[in-house]
């Protein structure tokens, strides 16, 4: 899950890097994805994983020793891998996509946008080759 949100930051990187959009921008982007995103906790509850009284032991236990909610209901034993899996998973789709806030926010244009999404991919295949 670490890596869609490298991937995220990496792409609004290089908009910073080649100039298409501004360091605030690319941080308004990620709030934005932020506030839309849904707490695992309440995904949890909504899809009966968790009881209340669960996501409270793993929200006090969090307050404790920090870390993330989902691992740490791995931990405790109350979700399975799969279960947290299949809940970052709804977690994502409920979160807007970059390329769509940024045209929301009036940042790109779709030609633009399509152009830069081509040269980071490109990138990104130079590095890896």
């Amino acid at each position: 899950m670490q890596t869609d949100i490298s991937w995220r930051e990496d792409f609004l990187a290089h908009l910073v890097v080649e100039g298409v959009i501004h360091a605030a921008q690319a941080e308004a982007v990620l709030s934005i994805q932020r506030k839309a995103a849904r707490p695992i906790g309440r995904l949890a509850l909504d899809d009966n994983v968790l009881t209340v009284q669960q996501v409270y032991e793993i929200l006090n236990r969090q307050a404790e020793v920090g870390g993330l909610f989902g691992e740490i209901a791995v931990g405790m034993g109350l979700m399975t891998e799969s279960q947290l899996d299949a809940l970052l998973c709804a977690q994502r789709k409920l979160r807007p996509s970059v390329g769509s806030v940024l045209l929301e926010l009036g940042f790109v244009t779709t030609d633009e946008l399509a152009a830069q999404r081509r040269a980071f991919l490109e990138r990104v295949k130079a590095v890896l080759a």
